[in-house]
């Protein structure tokens, strides 16, 4: 924690972008003591560097590559890739924690990014590219391709929020 404490306070880092999956962080919702220490660590950040904090993406069965098979192991297997999966499980999932994130993040004047809004349409999260190629190395993690192309949530962290 000292290296980043060191690193944020660098004259030359004028932003500190806090991202994961928070649901591993359920501890946040169930211990007051976890989210203050995190809104402790938001606070520390110095006046002038702006704070991005981006929620969790959408994630779980139904996103990885393996989802995207068909038939079986022992002759027909077959890749059948479906463009997008139904999200709202993965989002509601999420609702309670995100709350609390906002709450924070309003409180110590970070602007907090929803993947969400860019992944998915409606209901719809997108798990694969227009061409059928996977969006998830795995049922949490997108692949680097796909996220060069589609996670355009992030880039806000680098030009500044949208209308400034």
């Amino acid at each position: 924690m000292a290296e980043i404490d060191r690193l944020v306070r660098l004259d030359e880092v004028k932003a500190v972008v806090i991202a994961q999956q928070w649901v591993n962080l359920r501890s946040l919702l169930t211990d007051p003591n976890a989210a203050a220490s995190f809104e402790r660590f938001l606070k520390t950040i110095p006046a002038g560097k702006q704070k991005f904090i981006v929620l969790s993406i959408p994630t779980g069965e139904g996103f990885g590559p393996r989802d995207l098979l068909t038939g079986s192991r022992l002759g027909d297997l077959r890749y059948s890739p479906a463009e997008y999966r139904d999200g709202r499980k993965a989002r509601d999932g999420l609702v309670e924690l995100n709350r609390l994130i906002r709450r924070i993040a309003a409180r110590q004047g970070a602007i907090v990014i929803d993947p969400f809004e860019t992944l998915c349409s409606g209901i719809s999260c997108r798990v694969a590219d227009a061409d059928g190629n996977p969006a998830y190395l795995d049922e949490s993690h997108l692949n680097a391709s796909f996220v060069r192309r589609y996670a355009t949530y992030i880039d806000q962290t680098i030009t500044g929020p949208a209308g400034e």
